[in-house]
């Protein structure tokens, strides 16, 4: 668990009765998409996890494989509410959640892999339209 992590739930612990009155919409950027997916996952230990309605990481970093392996079927509860844009490096970083594909999508910029009649891959960057999540 990181520092961050660690702040989140003592965050969710000192605000859980406020935080249970309402419905939540968890949302960051980079680091704080992680965090907000983090929430996400371990609102349970708070009895908000049925609160969260929705949870945005725009293009956060993903989680270790024993992150996702010890809260997996927390994960899969809360499958549902996860959307993952991306558009960088950092949103491609450690493991992606075990959730629907379509939740995870690349907006603005994408990489693009071809591969060559000699057999080799070339990447190359293409425009795309951003797309509305």
């Amino acid at each position: 668990m990181t520092k961050q992590q660690r702040e989140v739930d003592a965050f969710l612990h000192e605000n859980q009765d406020i935080l249970n009155q309402y419905n939540l919409t968890m949302t960051g950027h980079s680091l704080g998409g992680n965090l907000a997916e983090y929430a996400a996952i371990v609102a349970d230990r708070y009895g908000l996890d049925d609160n969260i309605k929705r949870c945005v990481s725009m293009d956060g970093p993903g989680f270790s494989q024993e992150f996702i392996d010890e809260h997996r079927s927390q994960i899969e509860k809360m499958k549902d509410v996860f959307y993952h844009p991306r558009w960088s490096f950092v949103g491609t970083m450690l493991n992606d959640l075990p959730i629907p594909e379509d939740q995870y999508q690349f907006v603005g910029v994408q990489p693009v892999i071809k591969t060559g009649k000699n057999g080799r891959r070339s990447r190359k960057i293409s425009k795309r339209k951003k797309q509305d999540y």
